[in-house]
Order: C-alpha cells, then sequence, then structure tokens
C-alpha cells in the first residue's frame, strides 16, 4: 500500500494546480446563481483572501471598501476557506443582522449543546430543556445583572476613579518624560483590573500588567483556532495569564467569608466586583471546575482593557495636538467634578460626565475612528440582503471600519467621514432664558450617524455588556488627566524607540477584532500638576458648599402634586411634624393615612430630611393594588433590599425580583405553603400551641380572680412558639408558653388566693422572662424595622452589628437552625417522615441531589436565611394582628357572641361531645370567622404603609415620577378603612383601567365602622359564605412581591382565634386602662391588651 501511494503521489506543482483547477471550477459551479453581489478577487480562489483575512485583516478590509466603492455596492462577497462570505455595510443592511478558553472538553460541551438560545424564551423546539442546563442564559444573565445596570458600573467606576486619581498622585513626581501609551497601559489596566478582580489578585501575580498586554498582543491569533503546534507561543502566554487567573480564583474562594456581610457589597479585595463574585458562583454551582472559572476570568481581562485603554489613548492623542480641543474638554471636566461634604476631596461625578456633551462626542468619535470590528452572523436560513440572495450557512460581516467611515452617515461639511473631528456629534439648540427672555444656545450630544451604523461593542443580544462601565472608564481618565494636568508634547517615537516623521496611526495588526492601537508612540515633557492658589481653593470651596447647602438642603417638590406647604420652609421637611409623633413612643405611621383628607388627594409628595427628595404617597386602594400587581417593570423593592440585606443576606426577602437567585431562593420553601402542609403540618402544632395559650390564661384568671391582666406579652410568646413549631418543632421545653404555665402552676400551687379585690384594677402576673430564642428574634426583628427608617441601611448595619447584643442574637438563632439541620439529615436520609418545614426543604434537597446524581447541598447558607425569614415574618405580623383581633372582640361584643355562636353551630359535633375542634376541623370553612378576621385585618392592619422605588421614569396618576423616587403605598386609610378621595379615572394607567375592580372602595357602607358582615355575601337560597373579593383590602400586600406567608398567616389566626373564643368570654374592662395608642415594630400594633376571662366552655382543654 505504502508503494502505491508513492508512485502515484502528485509532484507539489502538480497539486498546486489541481487545487486551482477545483476551486475555479467550484467557482464556476457556484457563480450559476446569477443573483449574486460583487465578488472580491481572489488570485487563487478560496485561498489568497483567507489568508490574508486570518493574517492582515488591515489590508483586506481596505481592499473591501475599494470594492464597495467601485461596484457602487452595499453588499461584497468573498470566500473563508469554502464557506460563502459577505460583507455588508449601510444602516438597512445592517439592521438585519443582528474557545472556551481554559474550559474542559465535558464543560465546553455544556455550552455547546445548549441551543435554547440566549433569550428569555427558549428557541422553538428547547422548551422542556430546564432553565438550569439554559448555561448561555445564565452566563448572560450575570452581566446583565451585574454590570450592564448602572447601580453595579458606578460602583466599578468609583473604584476605578480612586484608584486612577491614587497612582497619578503617588507617580506624577517621579515622572520626567512620559510615553503616553505605555503609561496607560500601566495605570488604567491596575485600576481597571482592580475595580474588576479586587487587589488580591495583583498579590498574588506581580507581574499581571505584563503577562497580560503580552496576552494582549496575541489574543486575537488565538480566535481562529489553529492547531497548538502552529502558534506555540501564543498559547504559552494564554497559559501564563491562565495559570494567574487560577490562582486568583482558588485564593478567593478559600479566603473569601459567605456568610459575612460583603457576600451582599458591591466589591470585596478577594474577588473584586460583585460580577466576579456572583460569576464564580455560578461557575460552580453548575459544576464548572476553577480550571474553567480561570479561563473565563481571562476574557474578561481582555474585554476589560482592550478597548477602553487604546480608545482613552486615542483621544488624549487627539487632545493634546490640539489646543482648543483640550481646554473645552478641560471646562467640562471642570464642571462636574465636586467637593465631598464629609472628606472635602475633589471628585468627579460620574453620571453628570458621562452625560457632557463634548466628553460623549469625543468617545464616540474615537470607537467610531479607531475600533475595527466585525460583527459575524451565519445565516440559519437564506434571505436577501441590499436585494441579493444570501445561502443558508453562509456566513456575514458588518466591518466597523466600513460602517463607521460611510461618507453618507457620518460625513459633515469640511470634515469627512475619515477624518477624527472632536465635535462631529455636537448641535447647538436654540431656547430662549425664562428670565431675561433672550435667546441663548446649548450645546447638546446628537450622534452623526444613526446607531444602526455604530457597532464599536458588537451588536444584537451579544452586544458587550461592559459598555457601559467602559464608557465611564474612559472618560473618567480623560476626566481626570485633562482636569489635573497640563500635558506637553515632545514627539512622535517608533515601537522600537527610534524617533518617528509622523503621527500614530491605526496598527492593522489589530483590524477586525478590538479597538486599534496606536502604531506610533507619543512622548510629552513631564505632566505639569495645575496649581491652583490655597486661597483660591478655600473661597471656592466655601462657595459651593455654601451654594449646595441652598440648593439641596431644602425640599424640591415635584411640579404638579400636592404637598405640605410649611414643610418647604424647613431643612427637614416633613420630618419634624412626623417625629414629633414619637415624643411619647407613638406611632408615626397614622400620620401617612392623614395626609389623603387632608390634602383631599390620592397622590402627594413628602420630604423625608435635608437633602433627601421628594418621595411619592399613594392612598387609593385600586393604584397601590395597580402598582403592585401590574407594574412590576416601573417599580423595584429598592430600600427594602438594603434592610434586609443586613439581616437575611441569602434569604427571597433580600433580593429583587429580577435577581437570578430570587426564584430559586423562594422555591426552596415552596412546599411549606402548600394547603397539603399547613393542614397536616402546621394546623396541629399551631392547635397545639393556641391549646397552650388557653391553659396558660385560665390559670392567669384564676390568679387575677376577676381583675383585668395583660396578655401582650403572651401573644409575643404565642406567636413565637406558633411559627417555631411548624418551622422547627419546639424541642424538649415545649416553647416559652408551656414554660410559663409550668411556672404559673407552681406559683399557684404556693401562693393563696385574694379574697378581697378591687375588680377594676389591673393586676400583674408573674412571669417568666423570655427565652433566649425569643429574645434573639425580637433583637433582630428591631433591627430590621429600624433599618427602614435609616437613610443608609447598609451603614446602619454595619454598624449595629457590632453591638454585643445583635451579634448574640445572631449567633444563637443561627446556631440554632444549623443544628436542626444538623439533627434532621440522618433522619430523613433513611426515609423518616418530615415533621416540620425545615424537614420539608432538607427532604426537597436530598430528593433533588438524588435524581441528578450528586451530593445534597444541606450547608447552603439560603436554607438557613430562608427558616430564620420564615421565623420572623410569621412572629411579628401574626403578635400584632392577635393584638388587634383581642382588642377587637372587647370593643364589640356584639360580635363576640355571633362568632361564639356561629363557630359553635360550624363546629357542632365538637360543642355536643364537649371538646376542642380538632385541626381537621378548624381548617374547614367557617363563614363568620373568616369575615371576622377580614375586617381586623381591614379596620387594623397591621402593616399600615410599604415603600418601594421608581426602577424607571414613569407615570403615577398622571404625575411624571422620576426614577428612583422611593413611592409609599398606604395598605389601608382612603378607600379601605377610611373614606375615599376623589381620582379623574383619564389619570389612571392603563392597566388600572383594565383590571378595575368591581368595588374600588366603601364608601357606601361605612369604612369607619367595624363590621364583619361586610364579608359575607349571600346566595339565591339565603345562605351566607365568606367572600375575600367583596370589597378593597390590601391587608398582605398583592403582586408576585405580596406576603409570602398569607396562608399561613390566616390559618393560625384562624386556629387561635377559634379556640380562645371557645374558651373564654372576652369581659368589659374598665375605660380607663383602655388605651388605644400603638408602637411601631416590623409591624403597628396596640401598647396594651388588657382582657378580664371568664369561661365560656366547661370541656376539657
Amino acid at each position: 500500500m505504502d508503494r502505491v501511494i508513492s508512485n502515484t503521489a502528485l509532484s507539489p506543482t502538480s497539486l498546486v494546480v489541481l487545487c486551482v483547477v477545483i476551486a475555479i471550477a467550484v467557482t464556476w459551479l457556484r457563480s450559476s446563481n446569477s443573483n449574486q453581489p460583487p465578488r472580491l478577487q481572489d488570485k487563487i480562489p478560496y485561498i489568497t483572501n483567507t489568508i490574508q483575512y486570518l493574517t492582515d485583516a488591515g489590508r483586506f478590509i481596505d481592499r473591501v471598501k475599494e470594492k464597495l466603492e467601485k461596484a457602487n455596492s452595499d453588499i461584497v462577497r468573498f470566500n473563508v476557506g469554502f464557506i460563502p462570505a459577505y460583507v455588508v455595510r449601510g444602516p438597512d443592511n445592517l439592521l438585519l443582522m443582528d474557545k472556551h478558553w481554559g474550559m474542559h472538553h465535558h464543560e465546553i460541551a455544556k455550552f455547546a449543546n445548549d441551543k435554547t438560545g440566549r433569550g428569555k424564551a427558549p428557541a422553538p423546539g428547547t422548551e422542556t430543556v430546564p432553565e438550569s442546563e439554559r448555561y448561555w442564559l445564565g452566563h448572560d444573565r450575570l452581566y446583565v445583572n451585574y454590570l450592564a445596570n448602572r447601580q453595579n458600573s458606578d460602583a466599578l467606576a468609583d473604584v476605578f476613579h480612586r484608584t486612577f486619581l491614587q497612582q497619578l498622585n503617588s507617580l506624577s513626581e517621579e515622572w520626567s518624560t512620559i510615553n503616553l501609551f505605555e503609561t496607560l497601559k500601566t495605570l488604567m489596566a491596575t485600576s481597571a483590573i482592580t475595580s474588576l478582580f479586587g487587589t488580591r489578585i495583583f498579590d498574588l501575580n506581580p507581574d499581571l500588567i505584563n503577562v497580560y498586554w503580552q496576552f494582549d498582543d496575541i489574543a486575537g491569533h488565538l480566535v481562529w483556532g489553529l492547531p497548538k503546534f502552529l502558534q506555540r507561543r501564543s498559547v504559552a502566554t494564554k497559559d501564563r495569564l491562565h495559570s494567574m487567573t487560577l490562582k486568583y480564583v482558588n485564593s478567593a474562594w478559600e479566603n473569601f467569608d459567605w456568610d459575612s456581610s460583603e457576600s451582599e457589597s458591591p466589591w470585596d479585595p478577594h474577588f473584586g466586583s460583585r460580577l466576579c463574585r456572583e460569576t464564580a458562583k455560578w461557575f460552580r454551582e453548575n459544576n464548572f471546575s476553577n480550571h474553567a472559572a480561570a479561563g473565563h476570568a481571562v476574557g474578561a481581562l481582555f474585554g476589560l482593557n482592550g478597548n477602553t485603554i487604546p480608545i482613552t489613548t486615542w483621544i488624549m492623542m487627539h487632545a493634546i495636538q490640539d489646543p482648543v480641543l483640550f481646554e473645552a474638554l478641560r471646562k467640562e471636566a471642570l464642571s462636574v467634578y465636586e467637593d465631598d461634604p464629609l472628606t472635602g476631596e475633589r471628585h468627579v461625578n460620574t453620571q453628570k460626565l458621562i452625560n457632557l456633551p463634548l466628553m460623549q462626542s469625543v468617545y464616540v468619535e474615537a470607537m467610531r475612528v479607531h475600533v475595527s470590528f466585525n460583527v459575524t452572523r451565519q445565516a440559519s436560513q437564506p434571505l436577501a440582503i441590499g436585494g441579493y440572495a444570501i445561502e443558508k450557512g453562509a456566513l456575514v460581516q458588518a466591518c466597523s471600519k466600513i460602517a463607521h467611515f460611510e461618507e453618507s452617515t457620518w460625513g459633515v461639511e469640511g470634515h469627512p467621514a475619515s477624518e477624527f473631528w472632536a465635535w462631529r456629534h455636537i448641535k447647538s439648540v436654540a431656547s430662549v432664558d425664562s428670565a431675561t427672555g433672550k435667546a441663548v444656545h446649548q450645546d447638546q450630544f446628537a450622534m452623526k450617524g444613526r446607531p444602526s451604523s455604530f457597532f464599536p461593542y458588537g451588536a444584537g443580544y451579544v452586544m458587550c455588556p461592559g459598555r457601559f462601565f467602559a464608557k465611564q472608564e474612559i472618560l473618567l481618565a480623560v476626566a481626570i488627566l485633562v482636569a489635573n494636568f497640563d500635558i506637553e508634547f515632545e514627539q512622535w517615537i517608533k515601537e522600537d524607540g527610534s524617533d518617528s516623521d509622523r503621527p500614530a496611526q491605526d496598527d492593522g495588526r489589530y483590524a477586525a477584532f478590538i479597538a486599534m492601537h496606536p502604531d506610533r508612540e507619543m512622548v510629552m515633557d513631564e505632566l505639569k500638576v495645575l496649581k491652583i492658589p490655597g486661597a483660591v481653593y478655600v473661597l471656592a470651596g466655601a462657595c459651593v458648599l455654601v451654594y449646595f447647602i441652598y440648593q439641596r438642603a431644602y425640599p424640591r417638590p415635584l411640579a404638579g402634586i400636592p404637598y405640605n406647604k410649611h414643610a418647604l420652609k424647613r431643612f427637614a421637611g416633613d420630618l419634624p411634624e412626623i417625629q414629633e409623633r414619637q415624643k411619647d413612643g407613638a406611632s408615626i405611621r397614622p400620620w401617612f393615612l392623614e395626609q389623603a383628607g387632608k390634602h383631599q388627594s390620592a397622590i402627594m409628595q413628602i420630604f423625608l430630611g435635608p437633602f433627601a427628595s421628594p418621595a411619592i404617597l399613594i392612598s387609593d386602594f385600586r393604584e397601590a393594588s395597580d402598582i403592585l400587581m401590574h407594574r412590576e417593570a416601573d417599580f423595584k423593592r429598592g430600600k427594602k433590599v438594603d434592610v434586609f440585606k443586613g439581616v437575611l443576606p441569602h434569604a427571597h426577602p433580600a433580593m429583587e425580583t429580577w435577581d437570578p437567585r430570587f426564584k430559586n431562593t423562594r422555591d426552596l420553601v415552596r412546599d411549606v405553603m402548600t394547603p397539603s402542609f399547613l393542614h397536616s403540618v402546621s394546623a396541629p402544632k399551631v392547635r397545639e400551641v393556641s391549646i397552650k395559650l388557653a391553659e396558660l390564661w385560665k390559670l392567669k384568671s384564676r390568679f387575677a380572680t376577676g381583675r383585668p391582666f395583660d396578655v401582650a406579652e403572651n401573644i409575643v410568646e404565642f406567636s413565637f412558639d406558633a411559627i417555631l413549631s411548624a418551622a422547627t418543632g419546639l424541642g424538649p421545653s415545649g416553647g416559652d408558653v408551656n414554660q410559663q404555665v409550668l411556672h404559673l402552676a407552681e406559683v399557684l400551687k404556693e401562693k393563696p388566693l385574694e379574697s378581697s379585690v378591687d375588680i377594676h384594677r389591673p393586676i400583674e402576673v408573674p412571669a417568666l422572662d423570655r427565652s433566649t430564642k425569643l429574645k434573639s428574634l425580637v433583637t433582630d426583628e428591631e433591627t430590621l424595622w429600624k433599618g427602614f427608617y435609616m437613610p443608609w441601611p447598609g451603614l446602619y448595619h454595619m454598624v449595629n452589628g457590632l453591638r454585643p447584643q445583635v451579634k448574640d442574637a445572631r449567633r444563637v438563632l443561627r446556631n440554632y437552625i444549623n443544628s436542626q439541620i444538623t439533627d434532621a439529615i440522618p433522619r430523613l436520609q433513611t426515609d423518616g417522615k418530615p415533621e416540620c418545614a425545615l424537614d420539608y426543604v432538607i427532604q426537597r434537597e436530598i430528593k433533588a441531589a438524588l435524581k441528578e446524581g450528586r451530593a445534597p447541598v444541606l450547608d447552603d447558607p439560603r436554607i438557613r436565611d430562608q427558616i430564620y425569614g420564615y421565623l420572623i415574618a410569621g412572629h411579628d405580623t401574626s403578635a400584632g394582628t392577635l393584638s388587634w383581633i383581642i382588642r377587637r372582640l372587647m370593643a364589640n361584643p356584639e360580635e363576640q357572641v355571633k362568632l361564639r355562636s356561629s363557630l359553635r353551630e360550624t363546629y357542632r359535633a365538637a360543642w355536643d361531645e364537649k371538646r376542642i375542634p380538632t385541626a381537621q376541623e378548624l381548617t374547614s370553612h367557617a363563614p363568620y370567622l373568616d369575615a371576622f378576621l377580614e375586617e381586623v385585618l381591614r379596620y387594623n392592619c397591621p402593616v399600615v404603609t410599604i415603600m418601594i422605588v421608581a426602577r424607571r421614569d414613569t407615570i403615577i396618576l398622571g404625575h411624571a415620577v422620576p426614577e428612583d423616587t422611593p413611592v409609599f403605598l398606604n395598605l389601608t386609610g382612603a378607600s379601605m378603612s377610611r373614606p375615599s378621595v376623589p381620582v379623574d379615572e383619564s389619570l389612571r394607567s392603563k392597566s388600572s383601567k383594565s383590571y378595575k375592580p368591581a368595588r374600588e372602595n366603601w364608601d357606601d357602607m361605612d369604612p369607619e365602622m367595624f363590621y364583619p358582615e361586610r364579608w359575607l355575601v349571600e346566595d339565591q337560597d339565603g345562605k351566607k359564605s365568606f367572600s375575600a373579593s367583596a370589597g378593597p383590602t390590601l391587608a398582605f400586600s398583592a403582586g408576585n412581591r405580596g406576603c409570602w406567608g398569607k396562608r399561613l398567616g390566616y390559618l393560625e389566626l384562624r386556629v387561635v382565634l377559634s379556640i380562645l373564643i371557645w374558651v373564654f368570654n372576652f369581659e368589659e374592662v374598665p375605660e380607663e386602662i383602655v388605651n388605644w395608642d400603638t408602637y411601631d415594630s416590623l409591624v403597628t400594633a396596640p401598647k396594651e391588651c388588657f382582657v378580664r376571662l371568664t369561661e365560656a366552655y366547661s370541656g376539657a382543654i
């Protein structure tokens, strides 16, 4: 066989001739399609263009441009090997277009096999793929959530700003002459890497910057995927950088404390940015190795520096050569410098900077002229572009160096598209000064070309998500340099250091891939720091501070929305009036309910302190429910997220709805709100604790001998025992209520009862102190509700968390929950039956792990925080509501009689048998009981007001509300527990009009009267049933982020109220001890709750 092959082998010349003949033949066959665009000449078909495309992209693109002009076409065809490819230009055509370094083969396969696409909805035919296997979507969400939004990019920009300025200040005195590009490559890369990856990466890799720029030089070669033996140097450089990022990833995982407050912080020294931290977590949760995460970090390093530093260099080169431009940029930069009122340091207001007209214009112009990037797509089906037919499978490319230089799109008279002109994207807008009446002209940024013709960051869904931070980084560096230094040009030099007789041009080696590096270096004389006399600084600073206080301290109302006019005359706005109510420990929340009636408006604005922006207050059921249920895109939780992060960083209340962790985290405890769990587990446990409470009150009533006694503390203990029993079980102690029963029983054995007493005088009944667990829970509840009143909840939690009492409280409950997890695992792994909510959560994870063939993750902090949150949410709200229930029973004795009679009728068998109803009986329908509970929740809503934040500029009741404006929604008050105020129907939102409720207020049924029967509806046979939708109420909020534990709350209140009204008559207490004052915690509840009890039931408890 070897001989045969040897004898028939072609000579090299013959082989080349044969290849050419075959290529020409294929070309002739394919050219039979007459509807083909102009073809780029290929001296050796399928070979010449391919080689030039891969090795000399700059010259290749120049040839394409010449062909497009010569053929007067918007599309030209060539081949990459035997694959047809097309270059297109023109905005209409561009609108038609829209190696995993370091990964092991099985990890690459996860992405390669994911055909579901990158959109929210999976691609047709892949709808059954679980979201956990949609790797492209999960990966892209990280960038959308942690880099592409303003909050996270601002945090990165802040770190970059501080680091870059520190480096400049520390080095400027040492420099004599400076090479601009080399200097920025060091300083900007260090600052950018610090902002994204933290400081620890430099401790681990002192030579990181040098190795990165070696990699930057060869990164383009790696894209083509050539065999390693053809690019050994490039692969070795990449491997060296990869080893550095692997050290970083390993070290971050070893040293970062996921249970600390840093787990939710925007930056830490180990991982760096929140993006890197969450990306590392995502890779691990999806079973990718640290090796893969390190490879991803290599790509992120390249994306971080590949465009920003060359573009910054180009802007500075153009500015230094043009003194007029330099001074204009300096003037703009200085206009956004501000003095920090706390530190006195000068800093750039980044958001103002990136909106300056000239800064934006030079940024866009530099990107237009100096970025060479090919957007490549493969045709998934035949299509037409520019009137030509494009076959399925063909490559279609849009080259920025062509699209960005189209004269018809970008040209300006006297300034052709081929040259850099800083003012290309500026337009002068005329307006009339309202004070002088004179015409004034103002420069505004307006991109010269259409956005579809500008794609320096790619195009379509895969456009670079870091473009927002890149813009901030580039303009911050420019602003700092032009505002703080005088820079004098000295000369141009070549790459080898020799003199150059021309200025820098684009280096063609970087064409088609990234921002073009300058092919010449600019040498400057030493940077001269601008010297401004100290007295001028002091005077200017004082003037700025006075102006700032004058402009910002007093409230500045939004146009057209009612407000308290006296608030405008006070630095603190409405705050002093609100705080006045706190002097005696009273609740401040009723103030929010009074404003609608005071102004006869469902919308008003309030001012909650100096320098605070206006907040919106909504007092209308229909508008509040519409916002909560149908306008999630317009509003976010805002401050609530920061408040909950300080206590429950891994629980779903500490996450925005669009947070990728939210759904999975909430689903961890999904089972504990199902009817089966509530009826089989929660109801029996709540019944058991309710009976204990009845036992305790029987003992207290016996001790009081007819006198009133306060039960407020017992209600707190009952609510804790009820929720703890459902969450984890009560343990050997039986709970706080049981301990009080045992204690009081012992007291009664030793103390004779008084025979002659004043039955009108309250008595204090001996009691034990709260348990350690209950004290700890109350401490964390206090931490939470106080966080809502703090301007900076994160700072408050950081300081408050240093208090020994707070530290001990968190340690007690977290250790308790962890111990319960440890105890439950062996029992559940041997097919033990779940006995509480925690058991269900653990069992769910064990089953999921078994199904997926992995080890269960039972030390997940989300499990602990979800159970912890379950305790907090279920305790304070039910305690406050039960206090109101008792108060309403005593204030409305006729309702008490109706309720007791209806329960005896509903649970007839239990009454006849002289027993307490069973848990199964107590979960059945009891119309009057449900109506009574609903009326208490309507009349004395435990959560009076909630706050959300405008996610974007929006409209509420016809009024413009800016992004980030706090919006308070009253969950009670006007239209619910008070008369409504008029609202013009035409001002309501489209969704409000579409979902108009049958009843939007209680005006025709006296909303200020306690009347449970308003919730009962009568059928044709005269039978009454309970209807939760009979009228407006928002006791548990509404929508996707409404009270998650609503079902448990209703169940707990139904069970305990049924048992208490079954066992006791709640008798009248003296008027002088009836106090309707309330206090604020997570809920609003009565300060005191005195009762006088007589027995209504003679059976056994």
